[in-house]
């Protein structure tokens, strides 16, 4: 039984692992596109190399790129998913290389989860009074 729960954990925790990479890679991947972007609208508009159309839609796209970069809050999910990990590779090394009781390491996963879900970075923040 532990067997199939140590295996449970380590997928978890690599799932995270994965998640938190991926997030990170788009934060940076929008910045990035919105720097370039930026960049070429400008030099586009200097060297007057598009009509104005195209000048316009790349004027917008850095704007565009930081709202959704700042409404799916990539970087803080990030940091989320990767507490997430260390959370549960901890768990995951608990039971496998402590040798710490099953029953405990899944209580102590569900409270970690519980306190881990009501911290999600969900898209952008409530009002606050």
């Amino acid at each position: 039984m532990t067997e199939s729960f140590a295996d449970d954990l380590r997928q978890r925790y690599r799932a995270c692992r994965l998640r938190g990479r991926a997030n990170y890679c788009a934060a940076y991947l929008f910045l990035i596109l919105a720097v370039s972007s930026s960049a070429v609208a400008t030099l586009s508009v200097a060297a007057e190399l598009w009509p104005k159309a195209v000048n316009a839609v790349l004027a917008a796209l850095p704007g565009a790129m930081y709202l959704v970069n700042r409404q799916f809050r990539f970087e803080e999910r990030s940091k989320w998913w990767f507490e997430k990990f260390y959370v549960i590779e901890g768990l995951y090394r608990g039971l496998v290389r402590e040798r710490r009781d099953e029953a405990e390491i899944s209580k102590e996963l569900t409270l970690q989860s519980k306190a881990l879900a009501a911290r999600w970075p969900g898209f952008g923040k409530a009002p606050t009074q």
